[in-house]
């Protein structure tokens, strides 16, 4: 038999020899064959010591007489994986201070669309009610200003020329030119459009047929373009756009509207019809 490494061998000896042996040494042989109630209780605590040691959960009340229940209990649950409450996840000051002096991230999806302007002659006819030398009837040349804001969003894009973005004058010519792609695309598109003006104008067709044109041609931005146009009046420039200081005073009361990112103006873009952006093009050369 293997002991605290000793190699013991069980041999039959004398009463007195097997009383001595005994009273060293616990008899395993003698625990297996001979089980008596003492040894039985006994392996019945230390089974519970066992499950209390291996189990520390589900347990209710212990003895009070058992002072290492209760150390085991403690141990037990500073090693295991305990779920914080929200108290113990609350954020230090110091953390606050960091996160709040850390840059602060603006989601694309929160960004604001952007806007575009634009611009265009009005006239008024004043007429006297008492015509004269003096008094006649006149027409006034004005402008009109107004923004609408992008339904699709472009705050995200890039102004920068870089290897993405590049002047029109460094692409090459087949890029203008259309292709058999593009050449497909409008014929396909000449077909729905001519399909709607049948359908919705000959009766024969649209009771026949009516079912078979395209309502609309879904595109990537066809959710966003279905929105309401968001349209805000500028007002009426009192300055007569002919003229290239009426065309400079149109694009100056513009650009009090424009607002600066990182102490620059953004760029913004200016619609208008030929003749509008011919007098705004001989504005900017004139300053």
């Amino acid at each position: 038999m293997w002991n605290n490494g000793l190699v013991w061998q069980h041999e039959p000896a004398n009463p007195d020899l097997r009383i001595a042996m005994t009273a060293t040494m616990q008899n395993i042989e003698d625990e297996i064959v001979e089980p008596s109630s003492s040894t039985e209780n006994t392996q019945n605590d230390n089974l519970g010591d066992n499950l209390d040691d291996t189990i520390p959960y589900g347990l209710g009340e212990s003895d009070s007489d058992d002072g290492g229940d209760h150390e085991i209990l403690e141990e037990s649950s500073d090693d295991s994986n305990v779920i914080p409450s929200d108290e113990d996840l609350s954020l230090s000051d110091e953390d606050i201070a960091e996160i709040e002096s850390g840059p602060e991230e603006v989601e694309q999806e929160i960004a604001h669309p952007g806007f575009t302007m634009c611009w265009d002659n009005v006239g008024k006819k004043v007429t006297t009610r008492n015509p004269s030398e003096d008094k006649k009837n006149v027409y006034l040349n004005m402008a009109l200003g107004y923004i609408g804001v992008n339904r699709v969003q472009t705050t995200h894009l890039d102004w920068e020329v870089n290897c993405e973005l590049k002047k029109a004058v460094n692409l090459s010519p087949g890029v203008f030119v259309p292709n058999a792609k593009d050449t497909e695309n409008l014929e396909n598109r000449m077909k729905v459009i001519v399909s709607r003006i049948i359908t919705r104008h000959l009766r024969w067709f649209n009771r026949h047929l009516g079912d078979c044109t395209t309502p609309h041609i879904l595109h990537e931005y066809s959710k966003e373009s279905s929105e309401r146009s968001i349209l805000i009046n500028l007002g009426v420039f009192d300055v007569d756009p002919s003229s290239t200081q009426g065309a400079i005073t149109i694009y100056e009361n513009l650009q009090r509207y424009i607002p600066s990112v990182r102490e620059k103006p953004y760029t913004s873009i200016v619609f208008g019809d030929g003749l509008s952006c011919e007098r705004g093009n001989d504005a900017h050369r004139a300053r």
